[in-house]
Formats: structure tokens, C-alpha cells, sequence
């Protein structure tokens, strides 16, 4: 079976959460399998699963949330995409589907809300200057990032001289700077600086009035300053692949950071013993069986639980994973 019929991609909220902890993004895949009420020997278990069958809508996705006990499987949000994530770069990605994803895992200073009204996000207030100009933002005290740097000022001046270097070649660098042909670029921002040595004060300049900037910086995502100076991070690491149910076959093939196919899967379950197949590369892969709580046999990973089912850490070599349910 192809991807589009047996296999969708899918991001729970919590996954999302746990990822920005961890410093690296999740991505979901849902083997879908057979929609039936039969579900024998599917890897979610039986029809009664927590989990349940999601349909997108005319536009190709719907987001799906209930929130209740904090511990509950239900509390959590399950998005269906109509395509594969193509780049999970927070200043470099192009598509709708991976815009979607990192908004889930990085901070921008603003944001828009259901009504398109701007809210705060890692700024509390702004400022505007009488000529327009100048734009001063005040960031909430507090924030940090997994490994404990500050989301002050001097984060988000270095977030902004990396965002503009022309050798990083990221798409967010048009919001900064416009290339109008091979030998002509207009500089929408010329500066961003910390004011008054204040860690939670932070301008930017613009040489003339620039009417869309706020909605520019609603796109404009907070990064770690220690990993967006770094050229060889890839922020598709530490993958997991999320299996909600398996009736017999599914593949997919997954991206890098940079939109580049990093891994092919496939996956067979065969009267309850299910074969996954890797080909390609990626590091500390893992594989969640959502709601399997206990498996008679693995070869090829180490296995965990934890409260969504059970966890596979594929071996380095990426040799073929036989679980036995």
C-alpha cells in the first residue's frame, strides 16, 4: 500500500511538549490500516482503544483536543496532515504542513489568536516609535530554553544575525531582508539590538515604515542561540515514529531538517508479529506502539513504557525490529 492510503502523519500536543524538553522534534506517523471495526492483532489492540479514528476535513487536516484528567490519553491534541513534513527547520521551512508543526514547538515574540487579534507570546508588551520605525519588545521574565539559556535580548539578537546570514540560505530571511533580483536586495530591519543593556528589552530597526512586520514576526521563531549558530544541527533528530494501528502493511518515508529523504520504513504485522524495516539513517530512532502496553517479544530495539504504550529505541545499526504482541 502507498503512504497516502495506509499511512498518515500525525503530532499529538504532547508530543510536541515533550519534544521542545528534550531539544528535538517528534514526528508521528499513524498506520491507519484497516478503519473497520475489525482490529485483531493490530498493534493499538482492540477497537475500544482510547485513541480514536479521525477524518480530515475538505482542506486536508483537522485538529481534534478533549482535556481531561492530566493524565489521561485523551488529553492531548491529534492533528492528520494531508502530506509528509517536509522540514522541521524553524526559520527554513517552506510548507504549510512543517510551518503547522513548529509552531507547536518553538516561540515567536507574537501571535495571532483564532480571530487574527495579535497576542503576546515571549513578549509580554510592545512599543512603537512616532516615526515607525522602531519596534522595542518586552520579554517575559523567566523563559529558558531545555538546556536552561535565557530567552533574553541577546538570544533574539543572535536569532536575527543568523536569520540574515546570506551563506545560510534560510527561507525566514526575507522577512529581514528582500532579494528583488541577483544584484539588488531591500533591507526591511538594518538592526536589532538589546536596549539599555536590559536582557528583557529588545528593538528592532527598520529604515523606513514596513506595514506587515508584526505579522512578520508572528513567523519569526525563537531558537536556542547555542543551536542556531551550530551549521551541522539537524532539528529532525531524535525521531519517534508513533503506530496507532497496524492491520497488515504500511511504509513512509521520512525527511531531514532540510527536506532531503532521510529514512524509508516499512512496517508488516503478520498474525501479531510485527516487522519493521529501515532503510537510510537517523539518529536515537524510536518507535511508540500507542497504546500496547505489553509485548511478549522484541529483537533489534530495547523496549520502555510509558503512559501512551510502548516505546522500541532502535539499535544504532538500524538492523529490522520483530516485535511479538
Amino acid at each position: 500500500m502507498d503512504l497516502e492510503n495506509k499511512l498518515n502523519p500525525a503530532v499529538s500536543r504532547r508530543g510536541f511538549v515533550g519534544a521542545a524538553a528534550a531539544g528535538a522534534a517528534a514526528l508521528g506517523l499513524a498506520a491507519c490500516g484497516n478503519t473497520g471495526s475489525d482490529t485483531k492483532g493490530s498493534a493499538a489492540g482492540s477497537s475500544s482503544s482510547s485513541v480514536e479514528e479521525i477524518v480530515a476535513d475538505k482542506d486536508g487536516f483537522v485538529v481534534k483536543a478533549e482535556k481531561t484528567d492530566g493524565k489521561a490519553p485523551k488529553n492531548e491534541c491529534v492533528i492528520a496532515l494531508e502530506g509528509e513534513i517536509q522540514n522541521m527547520h524553524p526559520m527554513n521551512w517552506s510548507d504549510g504542513n512543517s510551518g503547522n508543526v513548529v509552531y507547536y514547538i518553538y516561540d515567536s515574540l507574537y501571535a495571532f489568536d483564532e480571530d487574527y487579534n495579535l497576542i503576546p507570546k515571549a513578549a509580554d508588551s510592545y512599543e512603537v516609535s512616532e516615526d515607525a520605525c522602531t519596534y522595542t519588545f518586552h520579554l517575559h521574565e523567566g523563559i529558558t530554553f531545555e538546556d536552561g539559556t535565557p530567552l533574553d535580548a541577546d538570544a533574539i539578537v543572535t536569532n536575527y544575525q543568523e536569520c540574515i546570514k546570506k551563506e545560510n540560505g534560510w527561507r525566514r530571511r526575507r522577512m529581514f531582508i528582500r532579494t528583488i533580483d541577483d544584484n539588488t536586495e531591500e533591507t526591511r530591519i538594518d538592526n536589532v539590538y538589546k536596549v539599555d543593556d536590559d536582557p528583557l528589552k529588545v528593538a528592532f530597526h527598520l529604515p523606513k515604515p514596513y506595514a506587515p512586520f508584526m505579522n512578520s514576526i508572528t513567523q519569526f521563531y525563537i531558537i536556542n542561540p547555542k543551536v542556531v549558530t551550530d551549521p551541522d544541527y539537524d532539528y529532525g533528530k531524535d525521531l519517534t515514529l508513533h503506530v496507532f494501528e497496524l492491520s497488515d502493511k504500511a511504509s513512509a518515508k521520512v525527511c531531514d531538517s532540510k527536506g532531503n529523504d532521510m529514512l524509508s520504513v516499512s512496517a508488516v504485522n503478520e498474525n501479531g508479529v510485527i516487522t519493521f524495516k529501515f532503510d537510510g539513517k537517523a539518529e536515537n530512532l524510536s518507535v511508540l506502539l500507542r497504546n500496547v502496553e505489553n509485548v511478549k517479544n522484541v529483537s533489534g530495539a530495547e523496549v520502555e513504557q510509558n503512559e501512551l504504550g510502548t516505546v522500541l529505541k532502535v539499535n544504532a545499526d538500524l538492523s529490522d525490529v520483530v516485535v511479538t504482541l
